[in-house]
């Protein structure tokens, strides 16, 4: 698995499905550590603007097309020499998950492709049931299985009762939010599990009422060479949708449960997971897991977790734990400020007066990357124009989860 046959032990791919606000940050991250970046995605995306992707390869924007191309390209010979593939977006795993089987995934694939690996990666069910047996610290929950619609909606109200309401009620597969809600009562749970039943089985879990955060890592083959911990501050959109402030933060428990992690999946790569943090007893609690980079990887260097610097050792044949330290980790007067998300968020709330009047405050634009900044700009100013007029357009990377009919899901 996952073994090195690059001749440059710096080029790098990166393949995305759709616009992924991440993807620069993780370019820059990479360039920093001494890698030569390679993007592959559909054409007109604001990412491949970035001064930090060295190459930009056109790819399809139908996802299962990107599969092949993505394929096709690795196969060839100008794509035989990469020392590390990664897959950027939820979508394009679970494609590829599809294809676990074919012998050309196994040397760069973030798991080991036997087909359970992939099933505990990808499924929000898989994982919960793995990281149970495995004895790491999670919330209640039970899974809702059925032969319809209408059968898995019935499971899930029995399951509800088992755990006890209030309830988080997920599809097995979901991004960005997408697939999740909350129950405070069976009337609730009804209508959410009638909407998401029929792809798949329904996980049910323990509602509880604390911080949410989110755990970013480097891996080593299971090993966490790199971390930083987070809480988010804001979301959007929504409150189950991708964070658009962050605050650090550091928690004794993060480091034994992203090695009991790393353990159960044998990641390599970039991934991480979501937590619950009660304030009040300081118990923590994982809720889901990331098979891919996330976007506050450069926030990193605040915390003392260097990225690039982890990624250099790796990728060189000495990886190196680099922790974050905790001096570092106290929350910040204010939440750092993600962007474009949470400027998004001040656009769409009617706010982005005072988010402009606070732009030199704690946040990530990036002042350095010329190219992507005008882009960006030129998107709000677009946004901004479109509201003026009546129309909103769409907010937010486009991650949309590939149809997943009954013949396509992972095989539990």
């Amino acid at each position: 698995m996952l073994q090195a046959t690059s001749r440059e032990p710096g080029r790098v791919l990166i393949v995305t499905s759709g616009e992924n606000f991440g993807v620069p940050r993780l370019a820059r991250v990479l360039r920093e550590g001494g890698c030569h970046v390679t993007l592959m995605c559909r054409g007109g995306l604001m990412q491949a603007r970035s001064r930090y992707v060295n190459r930009f390869i056109p790819a399809p924007g139908d996802i299962l097309m990107l599969v092949e191309a993505v394929r096709m390209h690795l196969a060839d010979p100008c794509g035989r020499d990469y020392a590390w593939v990664i897959v950027a977006d939820d979508s394009l795993l679970w494609a590829l998950g599809r294809r676990a089987d074919e012998g050309w995934l196994a040397p760069w694939f973030p798991v080991e492709p036997a087909l359970q690996s992939v099933r505990v990666l990808l499924s929000k069910v898989g994982f919960a049931q793995a990281a149970a047996r495995a004895g790491l610290a999670m919330p209640r929950f039970a899974v809702a299985a059925g032969a319809d619609a209408r059968e898995t909606a019935h499971a899930a109200l029995a399951a509800a009762r088992e755990v006890g309401y209030p309830v988080m009620l997920k599809k097995d597969y979901g991004c960005a939010g997408q697939g999740v809600a909350r129950a405070d009562g069976p009337g609730e749970l009804a209508a959410a599990a009638e909407r998401f039943a029929g792809r798949g089985d329904l996980l049910v879990q323990e509602c509880l009422d604390w911080q949410v955060g989110a755990v970013e890592a480097l891996y080593d083959r299971g090993r966490p060479l790199c971390w930083l911990t987070s809480l988010k501050a804001r979301t959007w959109p929504g409150p189950y949708g991708p964070s658009c402030a962050r605050e650090l933060f550091w928690h004794a428990d993060v480091e034994p449960l992203l090695r009991g992690v790393g353990a159960l999946t044998g990641q390599h790569g970039f991934g991480g997971f979501d937590f619950l943090h009660d304030p009040a007893s300081g118990r923590l609690v994982v809720i889901e897991l990331h098979a891919r980079p996330t976007t506050g990887l450069a926030l990193g260097v605040r915390a003392g977790a260097d990225f690039p610097a982890a990624v250099r050792a790796m990728l060189g044949g000495a990886p190196r734990t680099i922790a974050p330290r905790p001096a570092l980790c106290r929350p910040a007067t204010a939440p750092i400020s993600l962007f474009p998300q949470d400027l998004d968020r001040a656009i769409d709330t009617g706010r982005w007066g005072g988010w402009l009047c606070a732009i030199f405050r704690a946040n990530d634009i990036p002042w350095d990357d010329r190219p992507l900044l005008r882009a960006h700009a030129g998107r709000a100013w677009r946004r901004l124009r479109g509201i003026a007029r009546g129309h909103l357009p769409p907010a937010g990377p486009t991650m949309v989860a590939p149809a997943a009919p009954a013949d396509m899901q992972l095989a539990a």
